[in-house]
């Protein structure tokens, strides 16, 4: 790997405390570019506009999504950025560069009845695993926790007489996230029977202080819980991705009333403009129950 692009992800994983999601897309983003520079016997510091145009319209000919080609300036930009700074460039090629604005797609909520169903599934089961699951998805969809937060919780994070999350969130920033009363009831049960169970596995790490753990007693990953939602989605016959949960808990704060800038501070957003979209989902639903239940809200035919 290109020397340039190796101390800048050092610098993003101790630094910037990026997540590893992140450190591999700039990762590829990063090769790929550099793979281009050299066929063309080109440097990165020698780098220009016109250049990186250029490298840029061979991606969209090589079908590349809109998406994916401003994920990539985001990455070819931060990395520039960082030379810059460091002394190694004067200038930054991307600095100037902004693809067409790609129209963001609104997240889809888990509706209340896939949820009735979920749990419904989940309360019916009687193997050993059943808290755990239960406990996860209650903190996905009444926490509002990502699912790599949940993957992430530690027994230190919980703080049981206030029944808050202390929840470690991106860029390893920390929140206060409040529990509801059923969700600590859940926990406190897991964490006094299911995991003890799981942790005296043959295999188990007796010293984890994760909270979900897997059948073999070692922590959840974040693949892991997603496994585990996959197989929920086969038995009630609906797919669930882990962000519809999210979704549906900062979509349900906002129908009942609460403050933007609240919701914002649950769902550990860095950006108000993030939590933001949220509003749209909430007068979507609006407009559609409108429509469909108001006497004078359905259109008259022509």
């Amino acid at each position: 790997m290109n020397q340039l692009l190796v101390s800048f992800l050092d610098y993003a994983l101790h630094e910037r405390k990026y997540s590893i999601h992140t450190l591999k897309a700039y990762e590829r983003d990063g090769e790929h570019y550099f793979a281009f520079l050299h066929q063309h016997h080109l440097t990165f510091d020698g780098a220009t506009v016109v250049i990186v145009r250029q490298y840029l319209a061979s991606l969209r000919d090589q079908g590349m999504s809109m998406v994916s080609l401003r994920r990539h300036i985001a990455s070819l930009k931060h990395l520039y950025q960082f030379h810059v700074r460091q002394g190694h460039l004067v200038m930054n090629p991307f600095a100037l560069l902004e693809p067409n604005k790609v129209p963001k797609k609104l997240p889809i909520p888990a509706s209340e009845s896939l949820m009735h169903s979920i749990f419904d599934y989940l309360t019916s089961r009687e193997d050993p695993l059943k808290l755990r699951d239960i406990t996860m998805i209650e903190l996905m969809y009444h926490s509002g926790l990502r699912v790599s937060e949940v993957a992430g919780l530690t027994l230190a994070m919980i703080d049981k007489n206030k029944r808050i999350l202390r929840v470690t969130g991106k860029g390893n920033k920390q929140r206060i996230v409040p529990m509801r009363e059923s969700t600590q009831d859940y926990l406190h049960a897991y964490l006094q029977s299911t995991r003890v169970t799981l942790l005296q596995q043959p295999n188990a790490d007796p010293a984890s202080f994760r909270v979900f753990l897997n059948d073999k007693g070692h922590g959840l990953t974040t693949r892991g819980i997603q496994f585990i939602l996959h197989r929920i989605s086969q038995h009630v016959g609906l797919h669930i991705h882990p962000h519809q949960l999210r979704h549906a808990f900062a979509t349900e704060l906002l129908d009942k009333g609460a403050d933007l800038l609240m919701i914002q501070e649950l769902l550990g957003h860095e950006s108000i403009q993030t939590t933001q979209i949220y509003t749209h989902v909430s007068t979507e639903s609006m407009v559609k129950a409108y429509h469909a239940f108001h006497p004078r809200g359905k259109q008259k035919k022509r």
